[in-house]
């Protein structure tokens, strides 16, 4: 079995002190080196990107951890994220949930989750919060979804 990787980060926020994407080409190269996927791919998502070299329906799972943050992949992202997963195929989020009230560029992710259920394009098949998982204090949302066949 051949596994590959997608490492895809939104833009950098314009309050950020490094001005450039932070796409993390390092930590590809290093998995590159041990050879654990035959495939790395670094790309942006979300904002008008599309993940670059990877048909659509690709992915039999993607997996988010993490992705969904202050100056990170923004909601849009959904929409490329999902057009590379496969009919029958997941998509698998984790998250700190303070980020879904506090974070006004994330405020509308679930909303958006939700509209796409809605639409027919993905089935929520769960969405679990673990508390205070994160340093005694913030909880972690998981959403696991099935893309519509």
């Amino acid at each position: 079995m051949q596994y590959s990787v997608i490492w895809a980060f939104g833009e950098t926020s314009p309050l950020s002190p490094n001005p450039e994407p932070d796409m993390s080409q390092p930590m590809l190269d290093e998995l590159g080196r041990r050879g654990i996927y035959g495939r790395a791919i670094c790309s942006l998502v979300g904002g008008g990107h599309r993940i670059t070299g990877v048909a659509d329906g690709e992915y039999d799972v993607v997996v988010a951890s993490g992705g969904y943050a202050q100056a990170h992949m923004p909601v849009d992202s959904l929409r490329e994220i999902c057009r590379v997963v496969r009919p029958g195929g997941l998509f698998l989020n984790s998250m700190t949930e303070y980020y879904l009230t506090e974070v006004e560029a994330l405020r509308e992710l679930e909303p958006t989750m939700r509209r796409m259920e809605e639409e027919g394009t993905w089935r929520m098949l769960s969405r679990e919060t673990e508390p205070n998982l994160i340093v005694g204090k913030f909880s972690v949302v998981f959403h696991a979804f099935r893309k519509s066949t």
